[in-house]
């Protein structure tokens, strides 16, 4: 799969809302999708080993970058950090497919920051929840580049403790994602969903991109094909790197406890 990846980069120590004053445009045309992030790195310095944390929540948000790694500390330490938003979110390109493309976007994402001039070729990567889902399916692929992840609450088996628990689909935590992933700015639009039947039409997801994937989620009722060639629990060989986990990385399921 073919990227193209556009970063702010942010040259020095980074303060506050995690931008710098000073800032440069970097692109990368490398054909097809346009996957936009923010790097953060020690100014003057030679070539040093990056963080990579690829996000589903806006890198512009200022707790984004933070909920991988302090900025301000990952630069004081003498790394880089880049944070992407992935395919199909904020002003990325492409449509956002939860847990699909995130393997082949990570591999490529990895290895195009380890050949930039400033890092060192050493990657590794780092983020909780969604971004942990896409270390580890970045993992499995085995990027050649790739050091280390250091995934934190997610989950390894995307049906089974994510999407649905005990075969019952988790309609208010799924619900309540899609209803944030599609941007609903309507205060009562949550609650209109929450009450509406059939489950497979809750009005105004139609609206949005989040509708398709909720609805593709339903129809996949069980752990069939679809699950199985996503959970990281059915290979859990494939990563052949350094993994340090946070809470329940590698339990099978979502829940923090």
């Amino acid at each position: 799969m073919r990227l193209t990846i556009a970063l702010l980069a942010a040259v020095g120590t980074v303060v506050g809302s995690g931008m710098a004053d000073a800032a440069e445009a970097v692109d990368i045309v490398d054909g097809g999708t346009t996957l936009k992030g923010i790097l953060y790195r020690p100014e003057g310095a030679g070539p040093v080993p990056a963080i990579l944390s690829r996000t589903c929540y806006d890198r512009r948000f200022p707790l984004t970058p933070a909920a991988a790694i302090d900025p301000e500390r990952a630069v004081a330490a003498g790394f880089a950090l880049v944070v992407q938003d992935v395919r199909g979110v904020h002003d990325s390109g492409g449509a956002f497919d939860p847990f699909v493309t995130e393997a082949d976007d990570g591999y490529d994402t990895i290895e195009w920051v380890a050949e930039q001039p400033w890092c060192s070729g050493a990657v590794g990567l780092s983020g909780r929840s969604y971004v942990g889902a896409t270390q580890w399916l970045a993992a499995t692929q085995r990027p050649p580049h790739l050091k280390a992840i250091a995934p934190v609450v997610t989950g390894s088996d995307y049906y089974h403790g994510w999407v649905y628990q005990g075969g019952a689909f988790q309609l208010g935590f799924n619900l309540f994602w899609v209803h944030m992933m599609g941007g609903r700015k309507r205060k009562d639009s949550l609650t209109l969903q929450f009450e509406h039947l059939p489950l497979k039409e809750p009005p105004l997801l139609d609206e949005s991109e989040a509708g398709r994937f909720y609805k593709e989620w339903l129809s996949h009722s069980t752990d069939d094909e679809f699950w199985q060639a996503l959970s990281i629990n059915r290979r859990y060989e494939r990563p052949q790197v350094p993994e340090a986990f946070g809470a329940a990385a590698r339990l099978p399921s979502h829940s923090k406890t």
